[in-house]
């Protein structure tokens, strides 16, 4: 669950008419997915809605594998996804595919966790390894890759359109040749984030 990410959202003008799916609710109330302002808005996690312990006050809950969600032959649409199911590898970029098939033209996906705040947190049922898929896509060169510098390295991808393969040499890297990395990319702050994020669905009105 990201801290800051709903904050961000409600910045955007009309951002009551934009679609919104979360991929990974959570415990602890479902936080983003329940302060986000967009009237339409699913989500899916393999958690009960009991156990997120969240009124979804007339929003779709789908209790379900993202895989089985993107296998459902759903056609739904969404202006804004955010990315925060299982933090392994190779399901945050199979989600991440999958999401680019479901975008609005012009649409944006988050991403949460692809920054762990330390080694420790690599772990799986911390923030796991899928920073890999950050830093596979700064080598790639992959186009509007925007990463915050809090809230484990949350990051919007703007119009995300090419599908990403695995590399496939060297598939996994370790946290320090990720931070080695980061530290000579552009950074964003919560306040940068936001404002293009902003500048971005004003260009679409």
């Amino acid at each position: 669950m990201s801290g800051v990410l709903y904050k961000i959202i409600n910045e955007i003008l009309n951002v009551e008419d934009l679609k919104f799916l979360e991929l990974g609710l959570g415990g602890g109330g479902g936080g983003t997915f329940r302060k986000i302002n967009c009237k339409h808005k699913r989500g899916v996690d393999t958690l009960p809605i009991e156990q997120i312990g969240m009124d979804l006050e007339g929003q779709i809950f789908c209790p379900m594998t993202t895989d089985d969600y993107f296998s459902s032959g759903t056609q739904e649409k969404f202006d804004i996804i955010f990315i925060d199911a299982c933090h392994e590898y190779t399901h945050v970029l199979k989600d991440f595919n999958n999401s680019t098939k479901c975008l609005n033209p012009g649409g944006v996906i988050f991403i949460h966790d692809l920054v762990p705040i330390d080694a420790n947190h690599t772990q799986l049922h911390l923030s796991g390894d899928g920073y890999n898929l950050l830093y596979h896509l700064w080598q790639i060169g992959y186009k509007n890759v925007i990463t915050m510098n809090t809230d484990c390295g949350l990051t919007m991808f703007l119009r995300p359109k090419e599908q990403v393969s695995p590399p496939e040499e060297n598939k996994f890297v370790s946290y320090d040749k990720l931070m080695e990395e980061y530290s000579k990319r552009k950074i964003y702050s919560e306040d940068e984030m936001t404002a293009l994020l902003i500048a971005h669905f004003g260009e679409q009105q």
